[in-house]
């Protein structure tokens, strides 16, 4: 009789400076785990904790970052694990929704133009 193929799950977390990836097996049983850190896989950006901050005091993270990350994800996941035993893929990404500047007031997120993330001002 063949033995039974174990099954693996894949898990992706996308926060706001790297991407990362986990596989479990049936037994939740950690198979493996890889990531992709923004600021020092992707110097051009020159993001700083996965943050560009541009003139005007405007603080963004670039949509583009993410897709060049999940190419980079996927090709290490293939490089060393057996894709085809994952079974399923569950996914969170999570964005600050409120942090302090300098004067300790708080800002919140809003979505940007670009599908991009930064902070406005509140008086």
């Amino acid at each position: 009789m063949p033995s039974k193929v174990s099954q693996h799950f894949l898990g992706l977390q996308l926060s706001v400076d790297s991407l990362r990836a986990a596989i479990v097996d049936e037994q939740l049983e950690l198979v493996g785990s890889e990531h992709v850190d923004f600021d020092s896989e992707f110097p051009e950006y020159q993001t700083r904790a996965g943050v560009h901050v541009s003139p005007g005091d405007v603080y963004m993270t670039s949509v583009e970052i993410w897709l060049r990350a999940l190419d980079i994800l996927f090709e290490r996941l293939q490089r060393n694990y057996e894709l085809a035993k994952i079974k399923a893929i569950s996914g969170a990404a999570q964005v600050g929704s409120l942090s302090h500047d300098s004067a300790n007031k708080p800002r919140p997120y809003s979505r940007g133009r670009g599908g991009t993330y930064g902070r406005t001002s509140v008086d």
